[in-house]
């Protein structure tokens, strides 16, 4: 049977990681450091000079080190991804993926065509309602290509990519360093920059680069006491924003990673930050390893994919539409024995009680039965115009339940608005209105009789109206009357959104002022 061998490599900012597994244990371990010309390489291309050179770099150590493993699964460092964490309010699977598509272009600087980008969605109750909470990653298509065609010509075949950090927190995890249902805060400290990740149920909630320092010429200048505070100072910040943002989520313990013994420093982060710090460093995960650089550990989860069954799918590599699922975060609540006790000497007694008193609860049931059974020959004598508006007030109410809304467009025609739009023009509210459902359905059950003749019954009473209210700035403003025309016509000459409505009209349109700006407002009604 053949072994189970994988190849993870993380791509740092000057060298390359890899981390060849076999069963899930770390197999071969090497490193591929980048010269000064090639750190510049991924702009370049593959093909450049310095592209082939990096090339050449991994095919000689690949070969020195008999690394026989040509697929590979790439983990990116988080100068490369982007990350963002948002809500939108509770819907069907099938309205997600374009709400977040939406949602996202708020919070991403590029449009989403220029992105490889993967979301994990994950339901939570706030107060009486239901909202879904959204971890998405991305990162340029041009950048990923860049380092997939490296790759490729080292004769190495991409099957995985995914961020650093999921890969960071797959390795914790396989060696049981982490709790797979805690609220954790991964700290990472580098040289210059630091990172924070926060971890809950397996999951990156929030991520944050920090610099530490700034590169220095002479290194004896380095204040060793200022670079701890500084630190203290940019964790103590990132973990009150994130306990701001997510109150229902609280960090109560703080991971370090580390290269070398850290004794110090978590000692300084456990008495300021008044939290349980715990130490991990290489050698700890990857045993018998003469190494001491936290990437390796990168390399080594990403590695690990078809060994560790992770909650959430964030492989950018996929051209394919995503599926969307709803996330399930487990809750796993320890067992509290005394108050299991204290419920078992309540019970006790009550078991007894009821078991003496069975036979009385017995013959009470039996009065019970013989009373309903009298009343119950009493019927006979109800009218049938009693049962009439008894049948009557039932319909009414199941013909308004028929009628109620179950499914809805508004996400769809959404998308496309931001599209339509012309420059300096922005929309000011949109109000979605929907038709009361009974009075539909009641005109559907008149039209019945006739549908048979004129075929299908109408639908246009069940179609929603949009109103849109909106604003046009452009420096001439005899040209924003032009401009809110163009809105107009552009809604209308979409096929997709005119679809939606029968209707397109611009119901309002004057001059108005804002900040001393001469603007033009509009309303326009889709129906």
């Amino acid at each position: 049977m053949a072994e189970n061998r994988q190849l993870g490599v993380f791509w740092g900012k000057d060298i390359l990681y890899f981390v060849e597994t076999v069963g899930g244990n770390p197999n071969r371990i090497l490193s591929v450091p980048f010269t000064e010309e090639a750190k510049g390489s991924i702009e370049g291309g593959a093909l450049s000079p310095v592209g082939m050179e990096i090339v050449s770099l991994i095919q000689n150590a690949l070969r020195q080190h008999k690394v026989s493993c040509s697929a590979v699964n790439l983990s990116l460092a988080p100068k490369d991804i982007i990350f963002r964490s948002f809500t939108i309010p509770w819907m069907q699977p099938s309205e997600i993926k374009s709400v977040i598509d939406f949602e996202a272009s708020k919070y991403v600087p590029f449009a989403l065509e220029e992105l490889s980008y993967s979301f994990y969605p994950i339901p939570f109750a706030e107060g009486p309602s239901r909202r879904i909470r959204v971890i998405f990653v991305a990162i340029k298509k041009m950048v990923l290509e860049n380092y997939i065609k490296i790759l490729e010509q080292a004769a190495l075949v991409v099957r995985v990519i995914e961020p650093a950090t999921i890969s960071l927190i797959r390795a914790l995890i396989f060696k049981n360093f982490m709790a797979k249902d805690q609220t954790v805060a991964l700290i990472e400290k580098g040289d210059e920059v630091g990172d924070i990740i926060v971890v809950d149920h397996q999951l990156p909630q929030f991520v944050r680069e920090f610099q530490l320092r700034i590169p220095l010429a002479d290194q004896e200048k380095i204040d060793t006491d200022a670079l701890m505070t500084r630190l203290v100072n940019e964790i103590r910040i990132s973990l009150s924003y994130f306990n701001r943002q997510e109150e229902r989520l609280q960090v109560k313990n703080i991971t370090l990673l580390t290269s070398l013994d850290a004794s110090d420093v978590v000692k300084r982060l456990g008495d300021d930050l008044r939290l349980p710090v715990t130490p991990i460093t290489v050698e700890s995960v990857l045993r018998n390893a003469n190494f001491t650089d936290i990437s390796f550990l990168k390399a080594y989860g990403v590695a690990l994919t078809d060994a560790v069954t992770s909650l959430a799918d964030f492989n950018l590599s996929e051209s394919k539409p995503k599926t969307v699922k709803l996330g399930l975060i487990p809750s796993s609540k320890p067992v509290n024995y005394k108050f299991v006790a204290k419920v078992a000497l309540v019970c006790i007694p009550f078991t007894i009680l009821i078991s003496l008193s069975s036979g009385f609860l017995i013959k009470r049931k039996e009065a019970q039965v013989m009373t309903l059974t009298q009343q119950l020959k009493s019927s006979k004598d109800i009218s049938v115009n009693r049962l009439q508006e008894d049948n009557e007030a039932l319909s009414k109410k199941l013909d308004y339940l028929k009628g109620i809304r179950t499914g809805s467009d508004v996400a769809s025609f959404l998308a496309l608005i931001p599209t339509l739009l012309p420059a300096g023009v922005w929309i000011e509210s949109l109000d979605v209105v929907y038709p009361d459902p009974l009075p539909l359905e009641q005109e559907r059950l008149k039209k019945e009789a006739v549908s048979a003749k004129k075929g299908l019954a109408q639908e246009e009473g069940t179609k929603p109206t949009l109103v849109i209210q909106g604003y046009a700035y452009l420096e001439n403003p005899n040209e924003q009357f032009r401009q809110v025309n163009e809105v107009l016509k552009s809604f209308k000459e979409n096929k997709a959104f005119s679809a939606f409505f029968n209707h397109i009209d611009l119901e309002t349109i004057e001059a108005r002022k804002m900040d001393n700006y001469p603007v033009t407002f509009f309303r326009l009604k889709c129906q």
